[in-house]
């Protein structure tokens, strides 16, 4: 199953949630009509039963209504308030803690290897069992939150197999489903609370009406209770599919399955395993790496952790726990690769010969991250000088570093001149010094190296407040227009950064899925298709081949000419924002025919490898760039 086929599955799974949720108010609605009926006709006075019936109604649908939204509401900020009502404590990117800096390293990692925004990271410091999560409605407001039990009891593999089965939560889409849920469950759970309180409130009143509203109360509380059973089901259903599915994308992250079956080896062996102690652990129980607390077959939203590790180590057996435990912990940070490192993997490489192989291969790699792929980001990390990591890790000198990438060398005395004015105006001297401070070292990055690097910047850029994101994102214009002229690099990066940070204001509309088909939006990817074959093919003519290739990907047939497009970066940006409301299957098409249009003169620079993958950001289909850097060479 690649990444638009999990991303539709997580749509369908949305849909049934949804039908799922309306059918358990439903009941509940006419268990709390039944019990105002009856309190009706045990203490008739003048008002018939029917009529306690009559108002309970508007009544149970405008608490659920009213609790369902303002749960909602309170999480429309994104993962970063799931994680703090949890105790989590944000990562300071410059921190000393040996513990923190190697989860940070691995999930920059990890993000790198996705072709994705770094998430911001937070720790339940204190939690000292194992347990994870993810939290947000998309990659770019995504939040990974792990317990100090994680930092202090699982060696490096053990850990990257955790995050890469967090991480396969974000990719898959598992994470609005996963707020979504938090809000439904919201709206049942209030039923009960709101009949234990009417309960405690009647509970000294001797009037006859005074006993009416208590025992009203008491049927909320225990209509509310069942309905909450019927929603613990549903929550218990909807994770248990997602978290094997997880589990294997956590093996395809790493091609190896010791780190997580040692992980989860752990949990099973270990005092304390993955339960919390956070009250709220119910609440996001469907989101954790492992059971928050000891459930029944029921409720459990996890499959049986020895299933788990069986699925992972078929050899394993439940009486060796013991011993597995001991040795994985003597096998920490000791750096023995496991012998599925050396299984065969599949990409760009080993494909077939042909356009359309190439494509599909191109598009079956959107979401996904293997072996090589963490390789390359590991590399690609290293490589870079210690002094941009950490103006990445600060959010000052973050955007003067983003600044410094397109500033225009001391050749173009104007052009620089003009940009290094705008920013004074705008942000002041200092970070005037800073870019000057920066733009040396910067110089030096290979091409390949800065959209990595502004991934790694992101989860400082977006704690700016928001007139900062867009007072940076005006400058970023600005410095790309001082020449007059925008290449095709400087559109990738400004792309990039606007898909990191655009969403900030709302993230819950910007992850939202889209539903649209390819041929509504037919005329937006005609025009994205042509400035892509444009830039890349010189002549016309083979612009226009370049151009037919991707409309017969998409569509089966070339079409009529190819639109000229004067004002090519408004044409691409309109035309990405309407793609990006296209569904999954659409969206594997555009990546597809993208390709073919790079492609098709068999010659793929470092400016059309980067833009593509910033236009896969923009859509939401990540792209790990260590594949389109093999792509290049083949």
């Amino acid at each position: 199953m690649d990444f638009f086929q999990r991303q539709e599955q997580s749509r369908r799974m949305g849909r049934w949630l949804v039908v799922l949720f309306i059918l358990a108010v439903l009941g509940t609605v006419l268990a709390v009509d039944a019990v105002a009926y009856l309190a009706g006709m045990i203490f008739r006075k003048q008002t018939p039963p029917w009529f306690w019936a009559a108002c309970a109604t508007p009544a149970v649908l405008l608490v659920i209504g009213v609790a369902m939204a303002w749960r909602m509401g309170s999480l429309s900020a994104g993962g970063a308030v799931v994680a703090s009502d949890l105790g989590g404590v944000p990562v300071d990117p410059a921190t000393a803690d040996p513990a923190l800096r190697r989860l940070r390293n691995v999930v920059e990692e990890t993000a790198i290897a996705a072709g994705m925004p770094v998430p911001r990271l937070f720790v339940m410091e204190g939690e000292a069992s194992i347990n994870a999560f993810a939290a947000g409605y998309g990659p770019d407001d995504a939040a990974i939150c792990v317990t100090r039990g994680c930092l202090d009891q699982l060696d490096r593999d053990e850990l990257q197999g955790v995050i890469g089965h967090e991480f396969s939560h974000i990719l898959n889409g598992d994470m609005r489903l996963n707020i979504r849920l938090m809000g439904l469950l919201f709206g049942i759970l209030v039923l009960s609370v709101v009949g234990r309180e009417v309960m405690s409130f009647t509970g000294r009143g001797r009037d006859n009406s005074v006993r009416v509203v208590a025992l009203l109360g008491l049927g909320l509380w225990l209509v509310g209770s069942i309905g909450l059973f019927f929603a613990r089901l549903i929550q218990a259903g909807v994770s248990r599919s997602r978290e094997s599915l997880a589990d294997a994308s956590a093996v395809q992250f790493t091609r190896q399955t010791r780190g997580l079956a040692g992980a989860l080896k752990k949990i099973a062996g270990l005092p304390g395993g993955s339960t919390l102690t956070s009250p709220k652990r119910a609440e996001v129980a469907h989101m954790l790496f492992g059971e928050a607390s000891a459930v029944t077959s029921w409720f459990a939203t996890h499959p049986p952790i020895i299933e788990r590790i069986k699925a992972l180590d078929p050899a394993f057996r439940e009486a060796d726990l013991a011993d597995a435990v001991a040795a994985a912990a003597a096998h920490a940070d000791a750096g023995v690769p496991d012998e599925d490192v050396q299984a065969a993997t599949r990409g760009f490489a080993a494909t077939t010969a042909g356009g359309v192989a190439y494509a599909t291969a191109v598009a079956s790699r959107v979401g996904t991250a293997e072996p090589r792929d963490l390789e390359h980001a590991g590399s690609v990390r290293a490589g870079l000088p210690p002094a941009l990591v950490a103006a990445a890790h600060d959010p000052v000198r973050a955007r003067a570093l983003v600044l410094a990438m397109l500033l225009a060398p001391a050749g173009q005395a104007d052009v620089h001149a003009q940009q290094v004015n705008a920013l004074r105006v705008v942000l002041g001297e200092a970070d005037v010094g800073r870019l000057m401070e920066l733009q040396p070292l910067v110089a030096l990055l290979a091409p390949a190296a800065r959209l990595p690097l502004v991934d790694i910047a992101a989860p400082a850029l977006r704690t700016l407040a928001a007139q900062d994101r867009e007072a940076l994102l005006t400058l970023v214009r600005e410095f790309v227009m001082a020449d007059r002229q925008v290449d095709l690099f400087e559109y990738a990066l400004s792309r990039l950064l606007r898909a990191r940070l655009v969403g900030m204001g709302d993230p819950r509309a910007a992850a939202r899925p889209g539903e649209r088909k390819l041929r509504d939006a037919r005329d937006a990817y005609s025009r994205l298709c042509a400035v892509v074959a444009t830039f890349g093919n010189p002549d016309p003519l083979a612009a226009q081949r370049a151009w037919q290739l991707a409309q017969r990907e998409a569509f089966g047939e070339t079409g009529a000419a190819m639109p000229s497009v004067p004002d090519w970066r408004m044409a691409f940006d309109g035309a990405v924002i309407e793609l990006s409301r296209c569904n999954p299957a659409s969206k594997e098409l555009v990546v597809r025919g993208l390709w073919l249009a790079i492609a098709a003169d068999g010659v793929v620079t470092v400016a059309e490898a980067e833009c593509l993958r910033a236009i896969c950001a923009s859509l939401g289909c990540p792209l790990p760039p260590e594949f389109v850097d093999e792509a290049r060479g083949a």
